[in-house]
């Protein structure tokens, strides 16, 4: 994690780190933690409270945390808030363990908010589909998305 240091005082909580994102997010959803980044600087977190640390400005924010957000993956729910549409794909490309090639022009796409609860890859895309507008092909861990 970059040298960042959780430390659990009798909590539940989440840790969101993926190695290519420049974010590393903590949320609480019980209890207590205590979120050191490795220039020092640290933040005890309560119940409903999240921090974000940006590896690429070096901040560290608290905030109030949405818990379906959070921790909707518990319960097999992804949620989206204001999503753009690649953080949509980025978020389904790691749900699903796929990979995920967008072909033609998503730019004047607004935000998406919304949910899906135990649904596969393929009803998601379904969804997705009617609002972004595209074709879907799933071969194996490839998915190809052709804008119509």
């Amino acid at each position: 994690m970059n040298g960042n240091k959780v430390r659990v005082l009798g909590t539940s909580f989440n840790i969101r780190s993926y190695p290519k994102d420049s974010l590393i997010q903590v949320s609480v959803a019980t209890g207590k933690v205590s979120y050191t980044i490795p220039t020092g600087e640290s933040v005890i977190l309560n119940p409903d409270q999240g921090a974000t640390h940006d590896l690429t400005k070096g901040s560290l924010v608290t905030d109030h945390v949405d818990k379906l957000q959070a921790f909707g993956w518990k319960d097999n729910i992804i949620y989206f808030r204001s999503a753009t549409f690649e953080q949509v794909l980025l978020e389904l490309e790691r749900w699903y363990g796929v990979d995920i090639a967008a072909k033609g022009n998503y730019q004047q796409i607004g935000k998406f908010s919304g949910e899906f609860r135990d649904e596969t890859l393929s009803q998601v895309l379904n969804g997705l589909s009617f609002i972004y507008k595209f074709d879907f092909k799933i071969e194996g861990t490839s998915v190809t998305l052709n804008k119509i």
